[in-house]
């Protein structure tokens, strides 16, 4: 019998049975640079997230940028602490999160007689 290369191909591929779509707190997003590519900046980020299994998504998108999902949200917390940015080609490139984590401010036992405007 003789085997065709799909079906060579298929044989040696590894279905992943158990996939979390990540979430928006996992991702990143870079300014896509001219005459860069994808795999340019997953090389580089990988540097600053120690394994390449920790990168799990990457994309263009819209308006020439790039979006790229990490392993976890301590992940991303990681690399915008420390500088959040890549090196490619001698030129460094800022990424920032997907999602700005947002803050609530309570205000309480606040009189009702303090107006809502600036005007008295």
């Amino acid at each position: 019998m003789n085997n065709s290369y799909a079906s060579t191909v298929q044989k040696k591929i590894i279905p992943i049975l158990e996939f979390d779509n990540p979430t928006e707190e996992q991702g990143i997003i870079f300014p896509l640079k001219p005459n860069l590519v994808l795999k340019q900046y997953l090389i580089a980020l990988k540097v600053k997230v120690v394994h390449a299994k920790n990168i799990i998504a990457a994309s263009r998108i819209s308006q020439d940028r790039i979006l790229i999902f990490l392993e976890s949200k301590e992940l991303v917390d990681s690399f915008i602490d420390n500088g959040a940015s890549i090196e490619i080609e001698n030129e460094i490139i800022k990424g920032r999160r997907l999602c700005k984590p947002t803050k609530r401010i309570i205000f309480s036992n606040v009189s009702a007689t303090i107006p809502n405007s600036k005007h008295s």
